[in-house]
């Protein structure tokens, strides 16, 4: 299909069976439809005079405006049949109008809705309008149709074009000539999107060059016929072409290799136009999304791209290159789908089943902390991690050569299987939260997210830290929420979060919670004593500013800042409270601050802010061996209903992945 504009509405069409009518006679039959003569005194009616009949009850709705496509004495007419009402439609009436003047109607004793209407005028302008007609009725008269001049010449076919030095050439086949032969052709230029004037050629040559083109930019074009009656409709627009350029790659297929994690794409060399072809840039795309183009050297007409985001589909398009200018990418290849990372044979319904997932490892994914679960709407889940390894563990558990680390990263399950999700699905992933408007010893990290209320973005909270060289490493700079296009998951921004109430936590590494039930996301302020809690609705689509933020007084909410008031807690130092909701009301889960301790605390609450009475130690967060902390205990629910605790565990020794990992346990009290 053409790009740009979209198809005119007289496009030619092929009629199949449709009757062909004559104007002429009066009586019809659904084998052999008569025709109705040209407007005669007794029947002429100017189009002004031609009444849209009431609407009667039971008769169907009026159709849409016909299509109408152009041909010698004749015109092929289409519709869509309408809705019939209270029963079956019998058969349709059509009217022509030229000159203002409306003739007879047609009637056709068919339920066709494609009808050719000859003996009409070459030269002459016509619209038409159908009724539908039932045993209830007759319907209203549809829209007329675009105008169509009868006996031009049909749209050419869609023209080939050959970029050249500052002129393009396009070759196209003659259409047919309808009422007169063909004088000449008109090509018209698209720059962009900018229509340039038409260059006529008065000749029946269906190869032309245009010329006066700028090298290096962008053009398409379109080519009509015309005759002594007048220009034809024009023919789709053709695919951009550079002059100056090479032109554009044929014949991409992508084939997956034998891992099923990578593809290898082919395609046929283009005619280099006035420079030599030197090279080529073969794009993959997710869906709609252009992922990082990769770039071929040289005259090979293949790349083998080995290693591919698992369980996605991917298709490629192929654009050549040569010293000054790169061509138009080509029409992309058909779709190849990568095996899955891995599968379970269905959703982890156990404890062990989720850890089995959980703690799934080669050199795409080794490892990473976190593990925050958000179901989405199409039945995908996606769980968010923080600093996530991927590449080569050596034997002995170090990590000494051959990896890497991304601050963040997703992991998408559909149905049981599993599959690594980074910003770019490369050899070396980058974090899932982009970092390219930052320091260079600035990231962030990803926390607990929620999916939008109208299902259009998912939303993940987010630390803005910055890393420096004395313990622990780092210091928290700030809060955002980083939002995601779904389905697509393409990052579109970081919103900063705006500045803590005075008082409170000046560094809100925070746990998010979307409460379905109020419609609002709560934020448990972390680390420390006493815990404060704010929230803002989930509908919110930008969290720069506090509007419409509302403050736990310790007994309400208030819209302001100033009425902030801790949580009924035990006054104990805590790790951030992740929240959860229940059957029965809500259940909080946290630990000690110190990395020694391994005691999984649980509350309760009627309310998501409290009061809460505490359930008591729910878990012990054991380590995974070695030398390793326990770290980030919060509750999930999975499809089943079925609820887990998990937690974090990291390995003390630098460069090391001994103890690393997610531990997963049922509750040891009944959540609610």
């Amino acid at each position: 299909m053409g790009i740009g504009r979209s198809r005119p509405r007289w496009a030619r069409w092929r009629t199949g069976t449709a009757a062909v009518v004559v104007l002429g006679a009066v009586a019809v039959s659904s084998a052999t439809p008569a025709a109705v003569g040209a407007p005669t005194a007794a029947h002429r009616r100017t189009a002004t005079q031609t009444a849209t009949a009431p609407a009667v009850a039971g008769a169907p709705s009026a159709p849409a405006a016909p299509t109408a496509s152009a041909g010698n004495a004749q015109v092929a007419l289409r519709w869509v049949a309408p809705a019939p009402g209270g029963a079956a439609i019998t058969g349709y009436e059509v009217t022509a109008t030229t000159g203002g003047v409306a003739g007879a109607p047609l009637p056709f004793a068919s339920t066709a809705t494609a009808q050719t209407i000859t003996r009409l005028t070459n030269g002459a302008a016509y619209t038409f309008t159908v009724v539908a007609i039932s045993s209830l009725g007759r319907s209203p008269a549809s829209r007329p149709s675009a105008a169509v001049v009868v006996g031009v010449p049909s749209a050419p076919g869609l023209p080939a074009t050959t970029p050249g030095t500052g002129f393009v050439t396009l070759r196209w086949g003659a259409p047919a000539a309808n009422g007169s032969p063909i004088t000449g052709y008109l090509v018209t230029p698209r720059k962009a999107t900018t229509v340039l004037p038409a260059q006529r050629f008065g000749s029946t040559v269906t190869t032309q060059q245009v010329v006066g083109l700028a090298d290096g930019a962008s053009y398409s074009f379109t080519v009509a016929a015309f005759n002594s009656y007048g220009i034809g409709p024009p023919s789709w627009w053709t695919a951009p072409v550079v002059p100056g350029a090479p032109a554009t790659p044929t014949g991409v297929r992508a084939a997956l290799d034998g891992t099923g994690w990578g593809a290898l794409i082919t395609w046929t060399a283009p005619t280099t136009g006035v420079l030599p072809v030197t090279g080529y840039v073969v794009t993959p795309y997710l869906g709609a999304i252009a992922q990082p183009a990769l770039p071929v050297k040289g005259l090979a007409v293949s790349l083998a791209v080995p290693k591919l985001a698992t369980g996605s589909a991917y298709t490629f398009k192929v654009a050549a290159a040569n010293a000054a200018y790169t061509s138009p990418a080509s029409t992309a290849s058909a779709l190849v789908t990568t095996k899955n990372w891995f599968c379970l044979p269905a959703e982890p319904a156990t404890a062990a089943e989720l850890a089995t997932a959980l703690n799934h490892h080669d050199p795409r994914w080794q490892g990473a902390d976190g593990a925050h679960r958000v179901p989405l709407r199409d039945g995908r889940i996606v769980w968010l991690f923080g600093d996530s390894i991927y590449g080569t563990v050596q034997p002995d558990g170090t990590l000494t050569t051959g990896w890497g680390m991304a601050h963040g990263s997703m992991i998408i399950e559909r149905g049981g299987c599993f599959d690594p999700f980074y910003s770019a699905s490369t050899p070396s992933p980058t974090s899932v939260v982009p970092t390219t408007r930052l320091p260079s010893d600035e990231f962030y990290w990803p926390g607990a997210g929620w999916a939008s209320p109208d299902g259009k973005t998912l939303n993940v909270m987010v630390s803005h830290v910055r890393s420096i060289s004395t313990p622990p490493g780092f210091i928290g700079l700030d809060n955002g929420i980083a939002i995601y296009q779904l389905p697509t998951l393409a990052f579109v921004r970081v919103d900063p979060l705006p500045a803590p109430p005075a008082g409170t936590a000046a560094f809100w590494k925070s746990v998010p919670f979307y409460d379905q039930a109020s419609g609002y996301v709560q934020i448990f302020v972390q680390n420390g004593f006493p815990q404060w809690t704010v929230r803002f609705l989930a509908s919110t689509t930008s969290f720069t500013t506090a509007t419409g933020w509302q403050y736990w007084t310790g007994a309400a909410w208030s819209p302001l800042a100033t009425d902030i008031k801790p949580m009924s807690m035990r006054s104990a130092p805590l790790t951030g409270m992740s929240v959860m909701k229940t059957p029965s009301g809500y259940v909080g889960v946290a630990n000690g601050l110190s990395a020694a301790n391994t005691v999984i605390s649980g509350w309760t609450s009627a309310g998501s802010a409290g009061p809460w009475a505490p359930l008591g130690t729910i878990g012990t967060a054991t380590h995974a061996g070695g030398s390793s902390v326990s770290y980030g205990p919060h509750a999930v629910t999975v499809g089943s209903g079925k609820q887990f605790i998990i937690w974090s565990t990291s390995a003390v020794a630098h460069l090391s992945t001994i103890g690393a990992g997610f531990g997963v346990i049922d509750p040891a009290v009944p959540l609610g």
